[in-house]
């Protein structure tokens, strides 16, 4: 609610007791603070230790500390989220680079196994010509799970170790065999449901037109 003006209120606190007073400003909490500049001269109340009163400067003061702690705080949460974005981009855009230079279907897999974990920051690549496994089954292009407690087998000898993974659904056009990319992170929080997949999903486009495109020229 907003606080009435200071002028009608000056003319009728003269009718008001003390707990209609009280009960004015429970009704109209922000008052002090919008008003505290033009009220502030007349202000005299000191705070005492161990005493009832408290001086209503230090109140606002404090108000006024928390509100600015709490945009800084989600500035903070902003620029951070803004850093970590810019990050994951870098890596799609040089991942992607990497994947259109192949020179050979060959060295198109061997970059996905063997370069594309640094570049991700990840313990293991692969690419798997086989549907997602049924615990992934679903229609999304990109699965994404954190705080994995059981094995997955698609990462061979580091399935125990795979704590995060991120699951790229390819091949889904028609006449296209299904195939997925599995990342795998020993860090539970790596991959997250919660995640965006904007970037991921500007990946696995790249990718199946790659892999269209060699596995074509295989079989031709």
């Amino acid at each position: 609610m907003k606080p009435r003006d200071p002028e009608i209120y000056s003319k009728k606190k003269q009718d008001m007791g003390a707990r209609e007073i009280v009960a004015w400003l429970n009704n109209n909490p922000n008052f002090f603070q919008e008003y505290f500049c033009e009220l502030e001269e007349n202000l005299s109340l000191t705070s005492q230790s161990g005493g009832k009163i408290s001086d209503i400067r230090d109140y606002i003061l404090r108000q006024l500390r928390a509100q600015i702690a709490g945009k800084q705080a989600r500035e903070d949460r902003l620029i951070q989220a803004a850093r970590e974005n810019k990050i994951v981009q870098d890596r799609i855009l040089k991942a992607s680079l990497m994947i259109l230079k192949a020179k050979s279907y060959e060295s198109f897999l061997d970059l996905i196994t063997e370069k594309l974990p640094n570049i991700f920051g990840v313990e293991v690549a692969k690419l798997c010509f086989d549907e997602l496994p049924k615990l992934f089954e679903g229609h999304q292009r990109i699965v994404l799970c954190g705080n994995i407690s059981q094995n997955i087998d698609v990462f061979s000898s580091l399935s125990f170790e795979v704590k995060s993974c991120a699951f790229l659904n390819l091949g889904q056009g028609e006449d296209q065999c299904p195939c997925f990319l599995a990342l795998g992170s020993i860090h539970p929080k790596k991959f997250l449901p919660n995640q965006g997949t904007e970037l991921l999903n500007f990946f696995a486009d790249v990718l199946e037109v790659c892999l269209l495109k060699w596995v074509t020229s295989k079989s031709q």
